[in-house]
């Protein structure tokens, strides 16, 4: 819900999205019924938003197939092992390889000088 809102806040006014997800078939049909009500009653947070400028449901396709939703996974994966306590010399040497790095997403993007 919170990536739902998150997109649509990005998307322009007079614009439209998609959003295209790997497919996992349970994960796939639940999303599926979420977005509908979403889409219908809006989300149901505290503030939640109606979304109008991500059309149709959620598209799925297998991740092997997409170059955009494997790195869309590697990011994920990397992001989540900031908040997992992940154990080893790998798990190690990532962490202190993107010590500097801000992998956090916010709505404003700061980009480096050239």
């Amino acid at each position: 819900m919170h990536f739902v809102e998150r997109v649509h806040m990005a998307i322009e006014r007079d614009a439209f999205a998609i959003l295209i997800g790997d497919l996992d078939d349970q994960q796939a049909r639940n999303m599926v019924s979420e977005f509908s009500r979403y889409r219908t009653r809006g989300t149901n947070s505290a503030y939640g938003k109606l979304i109008t400028r991500i059309v149709d449901s959620v598209h799925f396709c297998r991740s092997h197939h997409s170059r955009m939703i494997q790195l869309a996974d590697a990011y994920i994966f990397i992001v989540s092992g900031f908040y997992q306590e992940r154990k080893g010399n790998m798990a190690e040497g990532l962490r202190k390889a993107l010590a500097d790095v801000n992998l956090f997403p916010n709505r404003y993007k700061e980009w480096p000088k050239a």
